[in-house]
C-alpha cells in the first residue's frame, strides 16, 4: 500500500468530505510497536476506497481525531463537531 503523508487538519477534513459525500472509506489506526508500522509513532490511516488511494498522519501520541473518524464511520452525528 502506498500511502500519502498529510498533516492532521487534512487528514480530518479528508475523512469529513468523504463521509459528507457518501463515498466508501475506512480507516486503520496503528500504534508505535505494530508490524505494519515503519515509524514508531501512533499513525492514523485513511483508505478512500473509490480513489484507491491511501492517506496517513503520524502523532507523537494517540490522536483525538481517531473519535471523529470512529463516529463518521459507524454515523454518530450527535459527536461529528466536537472536535
Amino acid at each position: 500500500m502506498n500511502l500519502i503523508e498529510i498533516n492532521r487538519e487534512e487528514i480530518v477534513k479528508r475523512v469529513r468530505e468523504l463521509a459528507d459525500a457518501k463515498k466508501k472509506w475506512h480507516f486503520h489506526f496503528l500504534t508505535p510497536n505494530c508490524i505494519f508500522n515503519n515509524k514508531e509513532k501512533f499513525a492514523l490511516i485513511l483508505e478512500d476506497e473509490e480513489k484507491k488511494e491511501s492517506y496517513v498522519c503520524y502523532f507523537n501520541e494517540q490522536p483525538e481525531e481517531l473519535k471523529i473518524f470512529e463516529n463518521l464511520l459507524y454515523k454518530r452525528p450527535e459527536d461529528f463537531d466536537s472536535y
